[in-house]
């Protein structure tokens, strides 16, 4: 009986060690998430050597072909689930209100297809047939002389709701920026400043539009601006960027050449919106002597080489990466810049 009892004991050894075997815990599920990619440039003005240019680049059958000016950061602009720029003032005699004599509708086509879903027009004459025509090629149009319900356009992605406006100088509506914050998830303002703003009035402006419940603030200029979070005091930092200087535009001085593009992502969690990998990339608008073949670059990619054959003689590479960084911090700065 001892002999036959032995295996069976065994047996039941075996089985409670089984059962007293501990499992891993389960982790709790994360929370769902949605992301919309957010893109922002500065300011395109068309003159008569960009278009000159732009003619001289056509392909048989074409009359322009501006699109060559962005090839360097077509993928920066184009993958964005949402792109704004501004579209000022073209030069005279392009700039006035006879249709026949504005910027080529072609400029804006490109804009188009490089991906802008929204354009802030109001350094341009309303009048102008490129600010009329916008509504054909699916581009919100801003202006600063809209007003109240009018000046609010709406973008929704995936989910996200987003206000743009624009305003003109430091005189900020609270109340249609107020609106803008009632029926949207995120408040995107497009601060047009006037000329010998300084920047202490750009900055109580900011915090004004902030406050009223503006979340990104983008400031207008001809050169790169610095950029900060402002403290609403609700835990909610809004995202001023002063100036994202020219896009594209023929300048005299080096700075005026400098520009940044905005990128960030807008993301929505358990109700909650926040900014994240937020980054401002320097770039720059070379063209060589004769004002020809006009390109974008990312400033941390312009060669030596390259700037030696630059129209603007005086151009230092170095110089401007030096003020970029002393702009903006490293938190706004790209980590190969920095580098």
């Amino acid at each position: 009986s001892a002999m036959m009892l032995a295996p069976a004991e065994r047996v039941n050894n075996i089985e409670i060690r089984t059962e007293t075997v501990e499992t891993e815990p389960e982790l709790p599920e994360e929370a769902p998430k949605t992301v919309v990619s957010f893109t922002a440039a500065g300011d395109v003005r068309i003159d008569e050597n960009i278009i000159a240019d732009a003619a001289n680049r056509a392909a048989q059958g074409s009359s322009y072909s501006f699109l060559k000016i962005y090839s360097g950061i077509y993928r920066a602009i184009h993958d964005a689930d949402v792109a704004v720029g501004n579209y000022s003032a073209a030069a005279a005699p392009y700039h006035c209100s006879d249709p026949e004599q504005t910027t080529p509708i072609e400029s804006l086509a490109a804009l188009a297809e490089l991906g802008f879903e929204v354009l802030d027009t109001t350094g341009a004459d309303l009048s102008a047939s490129y600010v009329r025509e916008m509504a054909e090629y699916e581009i919100i149009n801003l202006h600063s002389a809209m007003t109240g319900v009018n000046a609010v356009r709406i973008v929704e992605k995936d989910g996200i709701t987003i206000a743009f406006l624009a305003v003109e100088g430091t005189d900020v509506n609270t109340e249609t920026v107020a609106y803008a914050d009632s029926v949207s998830d995120l408040v995107v303002v497009s601060a047009n400043w006037k000329s010998g703003t300084s920047e202490k009035h750009r900055k109580a402006a900011a915090g004004t539009m902030a406050e009223a419940g503006a979340d990104i603030i983008l400031g207008s200029g001809t050169t790169l601006g610095a950029a900060e979070w402002i403290d609403t005091g609700d835990g909610t930092p809004a995202l001023a960027v002063y100036s994202l200087g020219n896009l594209v535009a023929s300048a005299d001085q080096a700075e005026d050449l400098c520009g940044g593009i905005l990128s960030l992502d807008i993301t929505l969690c358990e109700g909650e919106i926040t900014l994240e990998n937020v980054c401002i990339d320097p770039i720059i608008l070379h063209y060589g002597e004769g004002n020809r073949n006009y390109q974008i670059f990312e400033l941390n990619s312009y060669t030596g080489e390259i700037s030696g054959t630059h129209a603007v003689k005086d151009l230092d590479t170095a110089a401007l990466t030096e003020k970029v960084s002393s702009l903006l911090n490293d938190g706004f700065l790209p980590a190969d810049f920095r580098n």
